[in-house]
């Protein structure tokens, strides 16, 4: 097993909307889905990765990955409780989704694009239809460093896994 390209984790950066942020914000996302949405089933999901270094677009500000390798990971949440996705309105297809706080809450190297920990976040949602459709939609959330983080490399953290390289 060889390294592993940002890209190719993620199934190409197309297939996720980027952002930066801190761990201390959470995030309502309002979905409206248009159309009656009794019987569906919705799950959310995150993922921290790690990845060596990112560069940005030194016009636009946006990241780049084109270089980046993803040497690690820490463990996988299913989101329950009071932050699960909730049906606010189902005949009219409206569904809450939040990006809870502390979704990672290892360390973060303040100001560096080396050692990144960005969490994947994942919403999927099930229709009634038979057979089911099955669609998600993904976040890619770039951790930055805030007051109260401890400021150090997150692979130094007792829950990061490394990914095999040979």
């Amino acid at each position: 097993m060889g390294t592993l390209a940002f890209d190719d984790y993620l199934g190409g950066a197309d297939q996720l909307q980027l952002q930066s942020s801190f761990p201390s914000v959470q995030q309502i996302k309002a979905y409206d889905f248009g159309q009656d949405v009794t019987g569906w089933t919705f799950e959310a999901e995150y993922q921290t990765i790690v990845v060596d270094s990112y560069a940005t677009d030194k016009y636009t500000g946006e990241p780049s990955f084109s270089s980046s390798t993803v040497t690690g990971t820490f463990a996988s949440t299913t989101i329950s409780g009071a932050n699960e996705p909730s049906v606010t309105d189902a005949a009219n297809g409206l569904v809450d989704l939040i990006l809870p706080v502390d979704m990672y809450t290892g360390p973060i190297i303040p100001g560096s694009k080396l050692s990144a920990p960005i969490v994947i976040f994942t919403f999927r949602w099930t229709d009634a239809n038979s057979p089911a459709n099955i669609s998600m939609h993904r976040w890619g959330i770039i951790e930055c460093w805030e007051s109260g983080v401890i400021a150090e490399d997150p692979t130094f953290d007792a829950g990061y896994t490394p990914l095999p390289t040979s």
